[in-house]
């Protein structure tokens, strides 16, 4: 994998679907990464690992999604086994997840604390609201129908206005491209309308990271405020992107993260709001 030199991957059969893992084996700090919503680990973190494996130890995650009838708990065995598998589970692993990734990563940390030494959660949230569910219908039903607009509806909700106002009908077309629509994410689309942690996250104890987008319409910086409220040791970055906030603004991301990692954010109370600079 050119993204991260030396890695090995390995896949792992966690009951109905298969997830591989991506490891580069360094002896730094282990960091895993937890993608999102009809991602990979190298279409959701591709901008971010060079700069994370440069100080830590990257795993990157690519989920299996079943045939039939996905839930939540299908993605959580899949972590635990690749934690399991990689011998990197402890105090000294920071999970990273991002969009439905990191409700994954959260019901990960609140279900089996003993693995999970810090948690950052990107653009996540404890349950849909009705304007979430109101989006995920528009989408299921231009998925439904085979629709045309189906990748620039996409689009359109997942990166911010600024992002896309600056682009060129040639950028755009190439965002419109990465786009994938099938069945995988049909099936995560419907787990992101009823997926519900409320009662999981306040059992989440680890120092916990949270990155919300000012911009984000799917899902709005008001959920990261709902999850700063939930889980006790915590700590809310807003940042001005839209949903795609790995994609639209990595170094800040990466910056947070590596601060986040190292101890180095402001010291701050918990549940203290944290602003950084733009």
């Amino acid at each position: 994998m050119t993204l991260l030199p030396n890695a090995k991957t390995r896949e792992l059969r966690v009951g109905r679907a298969t997830v591989s893992y991506h490891d580069n084996g360094s002896d730094q700090p282990a960091v895993l990464l937890v993608h999102g919503t009809g991602g990979t680990m190298e279409r959701h973190f591709g901008r971010l690992i060079p700069m994370l494996a440069a100080r830590n130890r990257v795993l990157g995650v690519d989920l299996g999604t079943p045939d039939v009838g996905l839930e939540l708990s299908d993605f959580v065995a899949q972590l635990v086994a690749v934690i399991e598998d990689s011998g990197v589970g402890g105090e000294d692993l920071t999970v990273v997840g991002y969009s439905l990734g990191a409700v994954a990563s959260a019901a990960l940390a609140a279900g089996r604390p003993d693995l999970v030494g810090r948690l950052v959660l990107v653009n996540g949230w404890v349950r849909p609201d009705a304007y979430q569910r109101l989006r995920n219908s528009i989408w299921r039903g231009l998925y439904e129908e085979g629709s045309e607009h189906l990748k620039a509806f996409t689009v359109f909700t997942a990166y911010g206005r600024g992002f896309l106002a600056s682009r060129t009908p040639e950028e755009l077309d190439a965002l419109l491209s990465t786009v994938n629509i099938d069945e995988v994410r049909s099936a995560q689309m419907e787990l992101n309308s009823r997926v519900d942690i409320s009662h999981q996250v306040t059992r989440i104890t680890c120092p916990t990271l949270l990155i919300a987008g000012d911009h984000d319409v799917t899902v709005p910086a008001v959920h990261g405020y709902h999850l700063l409220g939930a889980i006790g040791e915590s700590q809310l970055a807003v940042i001005p992107t839209g949903h795609a906030a790995l994609i639209e603004r990595p170094a800040q991301v990466y910056s947070l993260i590596d601060q986040f990692v190292r101890g180095a954010l402001p010291a701050t109370t918990n549940r203290e709001y944290v602003h950084p600079a733009v």
